[in-house]
């Protein structure tokens, strides 16, 4: 850290902090060292958003309930109002400091990939975005409960479990996490800040700073699945890179990536050459704008339990729609209506074997995401083990919509049109009866409460 630096979050951190504060109980309170004199400041945007912007995001989201900012400059501050999230309550305290570094511009440096921000909770009110300096006299108390002071420094990348951890008093012994037991949080104040991942010094650091949070928004093989993750996810991230600085939200292309789905499936229903291979490419490709809104909404600290059943559900609708398409498409083409009605009733068994699966995701409090829901013949955890034996791990691989949609793209240009509807409808014959085992296990084997305890303690 830069002299000039680390001279203000000196004089930040020697900020009174006994002065009352009315705050909800269970609330923490965090300090925050914004300081805009170093050659990189809190307001350089790093993959569409500014640093001091995805700070605020990332405490609110570790459970921070109130921030106050000590900045020598409280209007840039203000110019950033429109990141914070809206149930961050964000005070701002003007702080003089005398510190080495001539003060730059808060976008300069910053690439094309890089400029401008957007956020789906963008906007705060004014009686929570903070005030300018003339609020300079207000300062973090005792809570009755719960209080986080710093300061920690903006102009820094930190790990969200560092700071979920930091701030809900957990603390590493022996290699192991242990947390506070209700009632020891009472009052205290921790002022001992997560080492950050990056800390950022000059504009050199700004590449390496996108990269960082770029690579974190990567699933692994195990979730993603074999062709999304080698083909899919690495296309999804051209879009995701141009779209990351624009004010286009996860859940505005979660609705394309239906859409897109949907489009795939009234193609293949007319029956024709092209409109098969068009509407198998849609439906493939609607997978690939599927990994888009992902990215968006970790890179960009967006993610949100809407946006995940928006996600969730667009893709089962895809699935559905497409089996059913197929189905009627082939029908149109041969003259046989029972190919209809066999498209059909697969589109329905996949809705009811995805209503299983949300059932069982929400008991379990687990991301709303089926590619972790824990299948009988999976891992606790619900995902596909590569270092497993079970051989129903390995197939796992093969009905995912990734691996799927690639084969019945292929499938088509072939004109194997029967096939492809053929597989679609087995495909949804037998998820819908692994959900109707999965049911069984979970009734007779009593599995359920121990399921529910074991993916928590993974989580």
């Amino acid at each position: 850290m830069p002299e000039g630096r680390e001279a203000f979050v000196r004089e930040a951190a020697a900020v009174p902090a006994d002065a009352p504060v009315d705050m909800p109980a269970d609330a923490s309170a965090v300090r925050v060292a914004a300081d805009w004199s170093g050659e990189v400041t809190p307001g350089h945007r790093v993959a569409g958003l500014s640093l001091l912007g995805r700070l605020l995001r990332q405490l609110y989201r570790a459970g921070g309930t109130m921030v106050q900012i000590e900045t020598s400059d409280p209007s840039r501050v203000d110019r950033l109002r429109r990141e914070f999230p809206t149930g961050l309550d964000v005070r701002v305290r003007g702080l003089a400091v005398q510190s080495g570094g001539a003060e730059s511009d808060e976008n300069a440096g910053t690439s094309d990939e890089d400029a401008g921000t957007s956020d789906e909770n963008a906007g705060t009110s004014d009686e929570n975005a903070g005030s300018s300096g003339a609020d300079s006299g207000s300062s973090f108390g005792r809570n009755r409960e719960r209080v986080v002071v710093g300061p920690i420094d903006a102009v820094a990348l930190y790990d969200q479990g560092d700071l979920a951890r930091w701030i809900q008093g957990e603390t590493e012994i022996g290699g192991e996490t242990e947390g506070s037991r209700p009632g020891e949080m009472a009052g205290e104040i921790r002022s001992q800040t997560p080492s950050p991942m990056l800390r950022l010094s000059s504009h050199a650091d700004l590449r390496p700073a996108a990269s960082l949070l770029w690579n974190g928004a990567n699933k692994t093989l195990e979730h993603d699945g074999l062709v999304a993750y080698f083909v899919g996810r690495p296309l999804a991230r051209l879009f995701s890179r141009v779209l990351v600085a624009t004010l286009v939200t996860p859940n505005q292309v979660t609705v394309v990536s239906l859409v897109v789905g949907l489009a795939g499936a009234a193609s293949a229903a007319l029956g024709t050459y092209w409109g098969f291979v068009v509407g198998a490419f849609l439906y493939w490709f609607g997978m690939v704008v599927d990994c888009v809104d992902g990215d968006l909404a970790r890179v960009r600290v967006e993610g949100s339990r809407l946006g995940q059943w928006l996600d969730t559900i667009a893709d089962d609708l895809s699935t559905s729609s497409f089996t059913a398409g197929m189905g009627i498409g082939v029908a149109r083409l041969t003259g046989h209506q029972w190919w209809a009605w066999l498209g059909v009733a697969g589109a329905v068994g996949i809705l009811l074997q995805a209503i299983h699966v949300y059932r069982g995701l929400v008991r379990m409090r687990l991301p709303i995401d089926t590619a972790r829901y824990p299948w009988f013949f999976l891992g606790k955890d619900g995902v596909v083990r590569s270092e497993g034996n079970s051989i129903g791990s390995y197939l796992a691989y093969a009905v995912r919509r990734d691996f799927s949609s690639a084969a019945y793209f292929v499938l088509c240009v072939f004109g194997a049109y029967e096939a492809v509807a053929l597989f679609a409808a087995a495909g949804a014959a037998v998820v819908f009866v692994l959900a109707a085992i999965d049911t069984m296990v979970r009734i007779f084997g009593g599995s359920d409460g121990d399921d529910i305890r074991q993916v928590r303690s993974n989580q």
